[in-house]
């Protein structure tokens, strides 16, 4: 194993040698940061905590590890969800630019895929472009979804539901992140605890303060009155 100097990486490319770390040193419980530092920085024997702890609190967020009392952990399953992902996106990526005769609009529709917004706390990254009427509040939609627990990945919910954005009973990060999608659109909402089950959770499947990921495709948007 091969470790690199992180001093000039950007957060995903240390975040990327922190999975590789971890995954090489291979410590049931996870390892603690400054072993994965030590690790990171072998070859040239320097200081990799600065970009080390910006990684780790992307990785975190990103649902790619897992925090286990002082050490870290990689999700495995999130780990392969987001190289799906990146599959996704980058086959988006050339279908857009091989399209011919459709015109500026239909290649920025498909250029979007993968980008990511913050809506009011909402971390919402687009899985797949859609084309459709776009949502907006007072609109009745019909979604498909699944909902994981970002710390283990664990599912704790999937089905479709039909709801009015802004009107109906459903957790704020919901409003927030389906609010401005386009029909047929997926996307992947991380919603903080504050958006979502808060300092209750949803006994037994939502622990409190959880942070909550939502795979989101929306199917139909009924326009409101």
């Amino acid at each position: 194993f091969s470790c690199l100097s992180v001093a000039m990486a950007d957060v995903n490319e240390v975040l990327n040698k922190v999975v590789c770390a971890i995954h090489h040193l291979a410590e049931p419980e996870g390892s603690l940061p400054r072993t994965i530092a030590k690790c990171i920085s072998a070859d040239e024997g320097k200081n990799a905590w600065g970009g080390l702890r910006r990684a780790l609190k992307r990785g975190v967020a990103k649902g790619m590890l897992a925090r286990n009392g002082e050490n870290y952990k990689v999700v495995g399953s999130k780990v392969k969800a987001l190289a799906k992902q990146k599959k996704m996106e980058d086959e988006a990526k050339r279908t857009a630019q091989q399209i011919t005769g459709k015109g500026a609009a239909a290649m920025a529709v498909l250029a979007e895929a993968g980008a990511v917004r913050n809506k009011k706390g909402v971390e919402v990254t687009v899985l797949k472009p859609g084309s459709g009427k776009t949502a907006r509040k007072g609109d009745k939609v019909s979604v498909s979804y699944k909902g994981t627990l970002q710390s283990t990945g664990k599912k704790f919910d999937q089905g479709k539901f039909n709801f009015e954005i802004g009107n109906d009973d459903v957790i704020k990060g919901w409003h927030l992140g389906i609010e401005g999608m386009r029909e047929g659109e997926k996307c992947r909402l991380v919603i903080p605890p504050a958006l979502g089950y808060g300092k209750r959770g949803a006994y037994p499947d939502i622990p409190p303060n959880s942070h909550l990921v939502f795979v989101v495709l929306l199917n139909k948007v009924n326009a409101g009155a």
